[in-house]
């Protein structure tokens, strides 16, 4: 379950149109009233609460979400309960996301410190130990924050990412997983061979057709490289899908190749002057 708390003078779009996201894609999601059943926003829009904040199911939560608006995180601050439920969500090790002017609640509470974090442009003083990035969505493991009003649909959609889309892969049986990634690895494979199609063709038939005897063949020099450095890129290509996180050296050094065989291999077909092959015997 997803709550997302409402306090008055929260910023609508900030909580109706991640809410309208995570509904669209399935997603359980309560709003969560903190001054009552029904909350008025900053620009005069009331909602009624599925809930208050008193009534909120401790157990049940997935992710928490406070959106913006300086009413609303005035209001939030000022129900102990509220920020109890949002300190109680981040040490159970549950989503904690936050947009606008409310990640200084969570530096208030010390969720962010030491997190990459956006907030509201102006608002970065108040934000105590958190490195501040400049995006639109920023997450650093559980820790989930956006900008502002601007950025309510692609902070929408961080979330439902979250929630919904990679924990699909996380749940499949360690040898599904295991063939997805091999599937990626073939991918990258046939990408960077694509430079020659009859050297890889030629290949494959050496390799799948039991004839007896010994093949000629030519095959792409950079072959090898290009391979290598996809099998290094596939883990690379998650954490670059995870937005730059925990992207290490070696990993950047398979995507230096990658690039270097693809250009080398671009080249050789452009212009002719270079030669990729090398000749093997089977």
């Amino acid at each position: 379950m997803v709550y997302i708390l409402l306090g008055t003078g929260f910023e609508e779009v900030e909580a109706l149109a991640p809410c309208d996201i995570l509904r669209r894609g399935g997603v359980d999601v309560a709003l969560v009233g903190v001054n009552g059943p029904e909350i008025t926003g900053s620009h005069g829009i009331t909602v009624r609460a599925d809930l208050t904040v008193d009534r909120l199911d401790r157990d049940a939560l997935e992710m928490i979400v406070l959106p913006g608006g300086l009413g609303g995180v005035n209001s939030m601050l000022a129900s102990p309960e509220t920020l109890e439920a949002v300190s109680q969500a981040w040490s159970d090790g549950k989503y904690v996301a936050a947009i606008c002017a409310a990640p200084t609640i969570l530096a208030k509470l010390g969720i962010s410190d030491g997190k990459r974090c956006v907030c509201y442009p102006g608002m970065e003083g108040q934000m105590g130990g958190a490195t501040m990035v400049s995006a639109s969505t920023v997450e650093d493991g559980k820790l989930l924050t956006g900008r502002g009003p601007g950025a309510a649909l692609d902070f929408g959609l961080l979330l439902l990412e979250k929630l919904l889309l990679r924990p699909v892969l996380q749940k499949l049986p360690a040898p599904i997983q295991w063939l997805y990634t091999m599937v990626l690895v073939l991918i990258g494979w046939v990408f960077f061979a694509s430079a020659n199609f009859a050297a890889a063709w030629a290949y494959l038939t050496v390799l799948f057709t039991p004839v007896a005897g010994t093949a000629h063949i030519w095959l792409p020099g950079w072959l090898p490289l290009g391979l290598i450095g996809a099998v290094a890129a596939t883990p690379l290509g998650a954490k670059l899908w995870g937005r730059w996180k925990s992207v290490n050296a070696p990993e950047a050094a398979a995507a230096v190749l990658c690039a270097l065989a693809l250009v080398l291999s671009t080249a050789s077909l452009v212009s002719g002057s270079y030669n990729p092959f090398i000749y093997f015997n089977f």
